[in-house]
């Protein structure tokens, strides 16, 4: 197993987490230090009232499954304030 990284990504409107196909076996979306709201990660319907919430220092973990790159970083989206910034970091097979 390898674990990844991403650049932060400058959160705004719903947008997928990867501009490309990335298959994972879990991921973590975690807030930078700073971010002035709750961010929601989830599918494309992501939005103020739909997502698992990423407090404004916290983070959420999507846990391994029993099928290696169970989880796909382009089907996935993060949704929050303008210029806020999540760290995401994912594991391989």
């Amino acid at each position: 197993m390898a674990v990844h990284t991403l650049p932060d990504i400058t959160v705004g409107a719903a947008q997928r987490i990867s501009a490309t196909t990335l298959p994972c076996t879990w991921f973590m979306v975690q807030a930078v230090t700073g971010n002035g709201a709750v961010m929601r990660v989830g599918d494309s319907g992501v939005g103020t009232a739909e997502g698992a919430i990423v407090s404004t220092t916290g983070t959420v973990q999507f846990p391994p499954c029993g099928n290696a790159n169970t989880y796909n970083l382009y089907d996935t989206w993060i949704f929050g304030t303008a210029s806020d910034k999540a760290a995401v970091t994912y594991g391989t097979s």
